[in-house]
């Protein structure tokens, strides 16, 4: 099954689970570790994010987290992009988002192509 996370209403913690929505009420759904029993929590839809992959410290990457991902191009060394990691066309991406000229510009770079991926605050 799938890793969730999601922002309890009455807290500032995330809980880790499985995603479940019943009437347009989402809920995480977790294993209590002391009593093994299943537990559910009501969540902030917007915080809801899957488990996407580890970054290179073995932490856990969700959408919605904040990411430095390493880009190889051809013919020129690697480089850093910055964004949010998010769905995008069926994969995952670090979405870098830029204005230029006060024209806004958004760039996908998919998860499975970087060298590398790290969190950021």
């Amino acid at each position: 099954m799938r890793k969730y996370r999601g922002l309890p209403k009455d807290s500032k913690d995330f809980v880790y689970g499985w995603y479940v929505e019943v009437d347009g009420i989402c809920f995480i759904e977790y294993q209590a570790e002391e009593s093994n029993n299943r537990c559910t929590v009501e969540i902030i839809p917007e915080s809801v994010g899957q488990f996407v992959t580890k970054d290179k410290n073995g932490k856990d990457v969700f959408a919605g987290d904040n990411a430095i991902g390493v880009v190889f191009m051809e013919d020129s060394p690697p480089y850093q992009v910055r964004g949010k990691v998010e769905y995008y066309k069926a994969s995952f991406c670090i979405v870098s988002y830029c204005t230029y000229y006060q024209i806004s510009y958004c760039t996908y770079y998919q998860i499975n192509d970087l060298l590398e991926i790290e969190l950021t605050e």
